[in-house]
C-alpha cells in the first residue's frame, strides 16, 4: 500500500486588488488578491517585510513626471508609495523594459533620460530601493515569483513559530529572530 506524502508547502504571492494587469505566476505559489497597503506584490503574512511595485516605463517614467509637476515633488501618489515603502526592509520597483529603453528614451515623455536614470539611480542610492528592469513581463513576472518565494523559504518560520519546553516545563513559542521580547505585543 502506497502512502501518499502531504503537500510540499508553498508560499502564497499576494496581489494587490488595484493592481489592473497582474502577473500570471507558475503552480508553485498560491496566488490571493486582496488590498496591500504598499506595493503591488508581497507574500501572505509577511507583508510588512517585502514588496514589489510593477511598473511598465511609460508609468514609471510618468509617474516620476508627475511628481515632478507638483508645487512639492513628495506630495505625488508615487512619491508617497515610495515612503510607505522606506518601512519595509525588503522593497523593489519592476519594470518591464529593459534600461537601455530608458537610457534611449524609448518612452512616452518630454523628460530626458539623463534625468529619469538620476531619479532612479537616487531611489537605490539615497532610499535603498532596488529598481530592476526587464526585457519584458514574463521575465519580470518570474523574477518576482523567484524573489518573492525565495524570501517566504528564508523566512517562512517566523509566519509558524515553533514550540519548545521552557525550564518550568511549559511549552511555550519561540520568538522570531529579530523581534525584541516585549516590543511586540
Amino acid at each position: 500500500m502506497r502512502t501518499l506524502k502531504p503537500p510540499k508547502p508553498k508560499p502564497t504571492i499576494i496581489i494587490d486588488t488595484r493592481e489592473q494587469q497582474p502577473w500570471k505566476f507558475s503552480d508553485k505559489v498560491y496566488i490571493e488578491r486582496q488590498a496591500l497597503a504598499t506595493g503591488d506584490y508581497s507574500v501572505k503574512g509577511l507583508e510588512h517585510l517585502i514588496t514589489v511595485e510593477r511598473k511598465s516605463m511609460d508609468d514609471y517614467v510618468g509617474s516620476i513626471v508627475d511628481s515632478l509637476r507638483e508645487d512639492d515633488p513628495e506630495d505625488g501618489r508615487f512619491f508617497r508609495e515610495l515612503q510607505r515603502m522606506e518601512n519595509i526592509p525588503y522593497r523593489s520597483i519592476v519594470i518591464e523594459q529593459p534600461f537601455s529603453d530608458l537610457v534611449c528614451g524609448r518612452y512616452q515623455s518630454f523628460i530626458s533620460p539623463a534625468a529619469i536614470s538620476s531619479k532612479t539611480m537616487s531611489f537605490e542610492l539615497r532610499q535603498g530601493i532596488s529598481v530592476r528592469f526587464f526585457e519584458d513581463r514574463f521575465g519580470a513576472a518570474k523574477w518576482t515569483e523567484e524573489f518573492l518565494s525565495k524570501f517566504w523559504r528564508i523566512r517562512k518560520d517566523e509566519l509558524n513559530p515553533k514550540k519548545i519546553r521552557g525550564d518550568n516545563g511549559q511549552d511555550h513559542e519561540t520568538i522570531p529572530e529579530g523581534v525584541i521580547p516585549g516590543w511586540c505585543k
